[in-house]
């Protein structure tokens, strides 16, 4: 299981434990009146009539949108580090990022130290001491979010609650998409711009098995903080455009190569690469990405992005809008008549997500418009 699925379902969990006796009966005849149980929508309707309904079906209603939520494929977490934090904005990273250029070159119980592996030590002698540095990242937190509104003659009309779970399923899809949205912004501009900020691939070649060797020779050499990455695992990303090609590239099994006079046979080495095919690219960037390709290292001490969360609010919640109002002869309305301004019911949702580059430059990226 995903760890985005155990925190989903983490989430649910948590609802049903805090729910009164009558949420959960409330959530029980919900789910038996939308599987047809006539007698569930009675007792249902009789209840909302008498009662609150927002703290009365937001329960259920949440758990059937963080089920879908759940189901919902993204691709951000294929590509970016999850990052929980309590800022909108300047956000710190801690990394980890230990720092020993104030040791480069220093002789040390007799000997240079370089920069690698580790110094040495005198007997007696004190350690040498290392940095340690957090950084404020390059992205922040937004909060995004859209409500359905559902008429009272609507209601009336179809006498049922099944477009409550239905807007809560669309507005889970919704959500699950944002957070693929945040993180592909980071990838190009809504004109079809890679970031600068990208290693870019000689001559942007179109997508092949050269070109995807080479691309990870070339991220491998990219140093960071000094270093070379030598990453051993990749994400190659494309649109769906590419999708046949990428994978059959990756899916090859043997090659024929020609040096000189001699041909020979080689086995391919791209087991360390997985493939991501991103809807988030094609429909933000449209057809100008179609021949777009990027290879993105995981598994390096410094990841290339980090997608955001607030730490007090990792999964999306929906909340439905409290309509009370008070007839002239006395005595409150029953919420499923609507709001007084409108004649509404609404359902809202609301989720907090964020991007943020930590080492862009050691993502390769071609626009495949070369040779």
């Amino acid at each position: 299981m995903s760890n985005r699925k155990q925190i989903i379902e983490s989430a649910i969990e948590k609802l049903q434990s805090n729910a009164t006796q009558r949420q959960l009966e409330a959530g029980r005849d919900l789910m038996q009146s939308l599987s047809g149980d006539r007698k569930a929508g009675q007792r249902l309707a009789e209840a909302i009539s008498t009662s609150d309904i927002p703290s009365f079906m937001t329960p259920a209603v949440n758990a059937i949108f963080l089920a879908e939520f759940a189901e919902t494929p993204t691709m951000w977490d294929t590509i970016a580090d999850e990052y929980r934090t309590d800022r909108f904005q300047n956000i710190e990273w801690y990394g980890f990022d230990f720092d020993t250029s104030n040791l480069d070159d220093q002789v040390l119980d007799g000997e240079t130290y370089t920069g690698y592996g580790l110094p040495g030590v005198a007997e007696l002698g004190e350690y040498p001491a290392a940095k340690f540095s957090t950084e404020t990242v390059e992205g922040e937190l937004r909060k995004f979010g859209i409500r359905v509104r559902m008429s009272w003659e609507t209601s009336l009309k179809t006498g049922s609650f099944e477009w409550l779970p239905r807007a809560a399923r669309q507005m889970a899809r919704w959500a699950a998409e944002q957070e693929d949205q945040v993180l592909v912004e980071k990838f190009i501009s809504g004109a079809g711009v890679v970031n600068t900020a990208f290693t870019d691939a000689p001559s942007n070649p179109a997508l092949s098995y050269q070109a995807l060797e080479d691309a990870i020779l070339q991220s491998q050499s990219v140093t960071v903080n000094g270093r070379r990455t030598n990453a051993t695992q990749f994400q190659l990303v494309t649109g769906y455009g590419l999708s046949l090609t990428a994978r059959d590239i990756l899916s090859t099994t043997s090659i024929e190569r020609t040096d000189g006079s001699d041909a020979y046979r080689i086995n391919p080495s791209l087991a360390g690469v997985g493939y991501t095919p991103w809807d988030a690219l094609d429909r933000f960037g449209g057809s100008t990405v179609d021949d777009y390709w990027f290879l993105v290292p995981r598994g390096t001490a410094r990841p290339a992005f980090l997608e955001l969360f607030h730490e007090d609010y990792r999964t999306p919640l929906v909340s439905l809008k409290d309509p009370r109002h008070f007839s002239v002869a006395g005595g409150q309305l029953a919420p499923l008549d609507g709001s007084f301004e409108v004649d509404d019911v609404e359902a809202r949702v609301r989720h907090v997500v964020g991007a943020a580059t930590i080492a862009p430059q050691i993502v390769v990226a071609s626009t495949g418009a070369g040779s």
